[in-house]
């Protein structure tokens, strides 16, 4: 490993965690929201 520049299965494996991480709160948000959004007038439908 060269100091400053992380290894490339650590890039990997971090940019998957973020996708996956991002992917998950999503999801989560969309399980929350889903009684409410029924008021909202743009996704009432």
């Amino acid at each position: 490993m060269e100091y400053g520049f992380p290894e490339w299965h650590l890039l990997l494996i971090f940019s998957l965690g973020t996708f996956l991480m991002r992917s998950a709160g999503c999801a989560v948000n969309d399980y929350a929201d889903r009684d409410f959004d029924r008021y909202v007038l743009r996704t009432k439908d």
